[in-house]
């Protein structure tokens, strides 16, 4: 289990290790003003193959971006593996509460998994979630079955004048689409059937098929949607 961020109030001490020795010193990395991804992209804290006890000087440093609390994040996990010792220095407030807020996720805290749902638990979430489906269906097709014939009788539902507004948005409004998509769809479908046409020499054959497949095919589910 992780040990994560524990700040000590007199030397700032992110984990300290039972077995360190207390002869050896650590040694003192100084960081820049701006601890961002260029600074560490080229320090090589990261690719060090041995750790021995670090002390991160923040005397200078006033901002800390993503990459900055990453790698001090990285560190500290790595130094508290290896059982050796990860100090702060000189860090201010702002920083310190940012790195704080860093928290690992439960998987890398090693907590407890998601219990593993068994098959009657799984038959049961199917069978609620279908009857909820199947209930919402029901509804929708009530209510178009009752505005679709008995609803058309209530006249105290309509406002005057919606049937003509509703013919001029689904009518005039909707005349430049659905010639547009037809123009394209027809465009298309000629493309691809004058090469199989062309092979039976029924080429001739391409604007008559085109022009009936559009106007009695095509042409009424375009200008329905």
């Amino acid at each position: 289990m992780i040990s994560y961020f524990c700040v000590s109030p007199k030397n700032r001490t992110f984990m300290k290790s039972p077995n360190q020795s207390p002869t050896l010193e650590p040694r003192i990395v100084e960081l820049p003003p701006v601890l961002d991804r260029k600074w560490v992209e080229n320090c090589s804290l990261v690719n060090e193959k041995s750790v021995s006890p670090l002390t991160l000087d923040f005397s200078k440093t006033e901002h800390v971006d993503s990459s900055g609390m990453a790698l001090v994040y990285y560190l500290n996990r790595r130094y508290e593996k290896a059982r050796e010792k990860l100090v702060l220095e000189n860090a201010p407030d702002h920083i310190l509460s940012s790195l704080n807020k860093w928290k690992p996720s439960p998987e890398e805290k090693g907590g407890p998994k998601s219990r593993k749902e068994g098959f009657f638990s799984n038959v049961g979430a199917g069978t609620l979630a279908a009857f909820d489906t199947a209930v919402h269906a029901l509804s929708m097709l009530t209510e178009i079955l009752y505005w679709g014939s008995f609803g058309l009788m209530k006249r105290r539902d309509f406002r005057r004048g919606v049937f003509a507004e509703q013919m001029f948005l689904l009518g005039y409004k909707a005349l430049g689409i659905v010639c547009l998509l037809a123009f394209l769809i027809g465009v298309v479908l000629a493309l691809q059937a004058a090469i199989q046409l062309d092979r039976f020499g029924a080429g001739i054959f391409l604007a008559p098929m085109i022009g009936i497949s559009m106007i009695k095919e095509l042409g009424p589910l375009i200008t329905a949607i």
